[in-house]
């Protein structure tokens, strides 16, 4: 007895990592993650109390974090990026749910399973969602997916729904009866499975929204200016910079003259002032759309139609004619034969939402409800799409420093610095879908889970009033319009709908110098007048999208009056840890020259930027360091990415020291949310319950 105890003992003060064969490692302490990957490259180590909470967003653990004593790990390997060639369009998505409760319960249905005990695991194609099969009354399965506010709860109450029917032994022995469905949940027969169950619906819920299209950015044309181009020049400038997205703020037949035959995707619009006569009446509604829709299409490859401009928030007195404004446009594009090519939609301002953090409390101002409630049963009606103007510029600005401005411009966050939803456990990496997710929940709190989010503003000012604008600067502009293009390009999708895309329109091609308001209102613009770059975009990776694009000539310097400590911090990290080679800072050396810590500094952060290639979140370093096309070299001292001087890869993976940057990790954790990591997770919390 006493040597069992003893032995007993021994055990518990052994860190565990379980393989996903079902193989325990026992590490005796002191031990690492990196004692444990050192022979196994491609996998990571994950806490499973982190798993069992997280599931698929488990981060991986640094190779250097300790293993504790009596804990249980995970081994597992990260999955290889996709070939996204032969993917299909939201090929990630388990089950899509559009039209009648028929249509969403026909998409569940699942092909008649095998009579096996085992479980039965399945992804979609390309990886990421995953289904596990059981029988249910279809009657059942279709008034729990009426009842249900969104995908998570539904899947909850089909596990609740399996429980009380008792009756998965049988149906997997004997064919399913004729008022029987495939559901999304599957069991092991013999075994008592209610939690790993549990844990499997509620890690991988039902997504029931999709678009019709892949992820996109398109842009904003805005024609205040005091000297606006010709629509031809219009139109050359989208073409050059392979924009193939466009949002017109009305439908001036010059405009959509010099679109034609170009193949851009064209959303006009009925401008607020237009509202009034629409909505009153079906027949300038059709006389609308025949004379700024029918008399361009095919030439004009027109896609979308918005009805107003953020009715309900900036001309609330006609907000009562929207919905019957939508319809009278839709009925035109009918009697038209146009409805299938043409969607009918209107912008909201976010701010319609309210109590938006954390996102699975968020719900309408029930003020506007009378007229959202029709408006969303229009969408579902007609395949229509809810659009929204996302500003995390505005909401950093109102937060009186709540929200970090890492946080609005996408900047990597730390995991401990990531906004939580307690609710859902989700975790948020930016304000931009947090918001996005905020109207999914809202419009889930109203009973509708399949219109998908559109996105038709967002962007932030590049210039601003240095007194009360002091972060509407070029660099800002920059970090948010790149990080947002790559966000939404590389089909992230949102926390809630992970991998189903968010069209987005960046606000705006030209600055307005017309527009009125603060400083900031005229300076939006990716373009002056001249089509000249307003700063430079960062989009290395993201194709062919916006060609303003000079990464190869950026540079990354001190900022200007940064505190010299933080300076001095910085330079020593680069030079240290970050394995710059600082020679040339020497006395008598090329680069000595002025003996300054902001002149040395800008050397050794530019030095670490070319030599991590210039990615993201390289050149912050606490914030004291800035990206600028201004070439920094004098005399003989030459700055990696200038005309005489390449910069030199360096070995290793660290990243500059910043309580934001983490984005070595953070792209390691990324990855292991896609492709085989789901399946993955469920073999290993099956494992860690009947193994340990």
């Amino acid at each position: 007895m006493g040597n069992a105890v003893c032995a007993k003992e021994k055990r518990k003060k052994t860190a565990k990592v379980m393989t996903l064969d079902g193989a325990v490692i026992r590490l005796k302490p002191p031990a690492t993650a990196g004692d444990v990957l050192r022979d196994r490259p491609g996998h990571s180590v994950l806490e499973a109390d982190e798993v069992k909470r997280l599931g698929v967003r488990a981060t991986p653990l640094d190779s250097t974090q300790p293993l504790e004593p009596g804990k249980l790990y995970f081994l597992a390997e990260l999955p290889r990026p996709l070939d996204r060639r032969g993917l299909r369009r939201a090929s990630t998505v388990v089950a899509v749910a559009r039209g009648s409760a028929t249509d969403r319960l026909e998409n569940l249905r699942l092909s008649r399973p095998r009579r096996s005990a085992s479980l039965a695991v399945e992804t979609a194609e390309g990886g990421g969602a995953v289904r596990v099969r059981v029988r249910l009354p279809a009657a059942r399965v279709a008034k729990l997916l009426q009842e249900s506010a969104d995908g998570s709860e539904a899947a909850e109450r089909i596990v609740e729904l399996y429980l009380a029917e008792k009756s998965v032994p049988d149906a997997v022995s004997s064919p399913p009866a004729r008022n029987q469905v495939n559901s999304s949940a599957a069991f092991d027969q013999g075994k008592s499975m209610a939690l790993p169950l549990l844990l499997l619906l509620l890690l991988l819920p039902v997504s029931v929204v999709s678009a019709d299209e892949g992820p996109y950015i398109g842009v904003n044309v805005g024609t205040a200016l005091s000297d606006m181009p010709s629509p031809t020049q219009v139109a050359a400038l989208l073409k050059t910079q392979k924009i193939d997205h466009v949002r017109l703020y009305d439908a001036d037949p010059a405009m959509l003259a010099a679109l034609a035959n170009t193949g851009i995707r064209v959303t006009v619009s009925v401008p607020n002032e237009q509202l009034l006569a629409v909505g009153q009446s079906n027949a300038t509604a059709a006389n609308w759309v025949a004379r700024n829709v029918v008399a361009h299409v095919p030439a004009v490859n027109i896609t979308a139609i918005t009805v107003g401009s953020e009715v309900l928030t900036a001309l609330p007195n006609a907000a009562t004619l929207l919905v019957p404004a939508l319809r009278y446009i839709h009925s035109a594009l009918v009697a038209a034969n146009l409805d299938g090519l043409i969607k009918v939609s209107t912008p909201h301002a976010s701010s319609v939402i309210l109590d938006s953090f954390p996102p699975s409390q968020a719900f309408f101002n029930r003020t506007f409800e009378p007229v959202i409630v029709p408006m969303l049963k229009f969408l579902q009606s007609t395949g229509s799409y809810l659009m929204l103007n996302v500003y995390p510029y505005y909401d950093y600005l109102q937060s009186n420093g709540i929200i970090p401005l890492d946080y609005a411009l996408f900047r990597p966050l730390p995991p401990n610095k990531e906004a939580v939803d307690a609710n859902t456990l989700l975790h948020y990496t930016n304000v931009f879908d947090a918001v996005v997710d905020a109207a999914y929940f809202a419009m889930a709190y109203l009973n509708v889970t399949n219109v998908p989010v559109v996105v038709l503003e967002s962007g932030w000012p590049h210039k601003g009033d240095p007194t009360t604008e002091p972060d509407a600067t070029a660099d800002n502009a920059a970090t948010y319009n790149s990080n947002l293009i790559r966000h939404v390009l590389n089909n992230t999708g949102t926390p809630k709908h992970p991998g189903v895309p968010v069209p987005t329109y960046i606000y705006e091609l030209y600055d307005e110098d017309l527009r009125p308001g603060v400083t900031s209102e005229k300076f939006w613009g990716l373009f002056d007048v001249n089509g000249v770059p307003a700063y430079t975009l960062h989009l290395t990776g993201s194709g062919t999208l916006l060609a303003n694009d000079t990464t190869n000539q950026t540079f990354c310097v001190a900022r200007e009056g940064a505190d010299a400590k933080m300076l001095q911090a910085g330079l020593d990290w680069a030079c240290g840890p970050g394995k710059v080679d600082c020679s040339a800072l020497m006395q008598g050396q090329p680069c000595s020259d002025p003996d300054s810590v902001e002149a040395h500094a800008s050397y050794a952060f530019n030095e670490y930027y070319h030599g991590m290639g210039m990615a993201s979140g390289t050149c912050y370093f606490s914030g004291v360091a800035a990206i600028t096309t201004t070439d920094p070299s004098h005399d003989s001292c030459l700055f990696s990415g200038s005309g005489g001087k390449n910069g030199t890869v360096l070995n290793g993976t660290s990243l500059a020291p910043s309580s934001n940057s983490t984005s070595a990790e953070s792209s390691a954790a990324h990855s292991f949310y896609h492709n085989k990591g789901g399946l993955q997770i469920i073999r290993l919390l099956l494992l860690s319950l009947i193994a340990l």
